[in-house]
């Protein structure tokens, strides 16, 4: 009898704890991309940049970065980004300040003495422009505040 009671409470506590751990999942408090990632940051860059064509300047650690897409930066067609200056590791990721539209992150590839990456701009369903693109170049970040175009 005593076995019988135990065993029901022992799956009463597990299925609160799936149900809660499911909840979490769901509402983004809990997720693997989270899991994994390395918090220590030594700078932290924000900058206005409204043309990305045109080029975005920046200094991290006594070097000078350049960033540039090839194209005009749009929801229509894919963004590749272009970046020089000295690093071993980059990545990149697109949000926009208070929306959660999903992980948007893409790692630069080293092209010659440059990196490299062909990105896309997540869906708004508002039509808003105003982006976030944060590089992480080494355990330095970089946040540019840009626009897009239509």
């Amino acid at each position: 009898m005593k076995d019988k009671m135990l065993k029901r409470a022992l799956l009463r506590v597990a299925a609160v704890l799936l149900i809660a751990f499911g909840a979490a999942w769901y509402y983004g408090w809990v997720h693997p991309q989270y899991w994994f990632r390395n918090y220590e940051v030594n700078t932290i860059v924000t900058q206005q940049c409204d043309d990305l064509v045109a080029g975005c300047r920046f200094r991290l650690e006594n070097h000078d970065y350049v960033l540039k897409s090839r194209g005009p930066v749009t929801t229509q067609a894919p963004v590749e980004l272009v970046l020089s200056g000295k690093a071993d590791k980059v990545s990149a990721e697109w949000a926009m300040a208070g929306m959660d539209m999903g992980s948007a992150r893409y790692t630069l590839q080293r092209d010659g003495e440059g990196w490299r990456a062909s990105t896309i701009l997540p869906v708004c369903s508002q039509k808003r422009q105003d982006w976030q693109l944060t590089l992480n170049i080494d355990r330095n970040r970089v946040v540019l505040l840009t626009k897009s175009q239509r």
